[in-house]
């Protein structure tokens, strides 16, 4: 069943605009002002920087990310303009495939998200193509939860295709990239948080393990080189370039 029939371009703009903005400043700045503002003293301790980032520093992280959420749009305007060329696989009905295949559904697109994004963030570190893409996101040496969507709008850009590759790839339910595109928010919040609540005994066990935290993050914005992966550490391992956490 196709329900973008149902919409106008300007409802589906207008609604994911307010979608994206509202995700990000609730998420992103609610974990901004509880760990850099109302609780730094009591979890500074936690902190994985040895100085906390610039005031400009936090207001290109707002800027960039802002305009990155406007950029995440393109791949509705994009599924709404194809949406005659049957080329697009969202369905819209849980019953068109079952409950079975809509859970199933969830760490497929885990595993798909994850390894787009090691691949294409790996060559956007390439000598040719970092200064014009990536360059912008890694001008947070210290970043904070607001540097989540912080990229170059060329970034952002590639960042949204794996939405429409998903979804030419994969018969997804609608609510299934919904949720998840919420869930990968956390996440990239959770990743620039510049605080480790865990211990390195933790991080080693299982199952935290398997996973790329924000203490694994922070060397790859220390150092550029390592650390690829989003959510795991899977890509990275197989691909020698695991680098594991930042220290002090």
């Amino acid at each position: 069943m196709n329900a973008w029939s149902q919409y106008s371009l300007q409802e589906l703009v207008g609604f994911f605009i307010f979608n994206n903005v509202s995700r990000y400043l609730l998420i992103a700045g609610l974990a901004y002002y509880i760990f850099w503002k109302w609780g730094f003293e009591r979890f500074k301790d936690k902190l994985i920087y040895k100085e906390r980032p610039s005031d400009a520093d936090i207001k290109r992280e707002f800027k960039f990310s802002m305009l990155s959420t406007l950029i995440f749009i393109l791949p509705t305007i994009f599924a709404y303009l194809i949406k005659d060329l049957g080329w697009n696989k969202v369905y819209w009905e849980v019953s068109d495939r079952g409950w079975a295949w809509y859970f199933l559904c969830f760490p497929i697109v885990f595993f798909i998200h994850d390894t787009y994004f090691y691949w294409t963030h790996r060559l956007m570190h390439h000598k040719y193509l970092y200064k014009y893409f990536h360059k912008v996101h890694h001008m947070s040496h210290k970043p904070t939860p607001l540097a989540a969507f912080a990229f170059h709008p060329l970034e952002a850009i590639v960042e949204s295709f794996v939405f429409v590759l998903i979804s030419f790839v994969l018969p997804v339910h609608f609510t299934v990239i919904m949720i998840f595109t919420l869930f990968s928010l956390f996440m990239n919040v959770y990743g620039h948080l510049g605080f480790n609540f865990w211990s390195e005994k933790q991080l080693n066990s299982f199952p935290l393990k398997l996973f790329s935290h924000s203490v694994h993050h922070s060397w790859h914005h220390q150092f550029y080189k390592g650390n690829y992966g989003f959510y795991l550490q899977f890509w990275d391992k197989i691909m020698g370039t695991w680098k594991g956490a930042l220290k002090k």
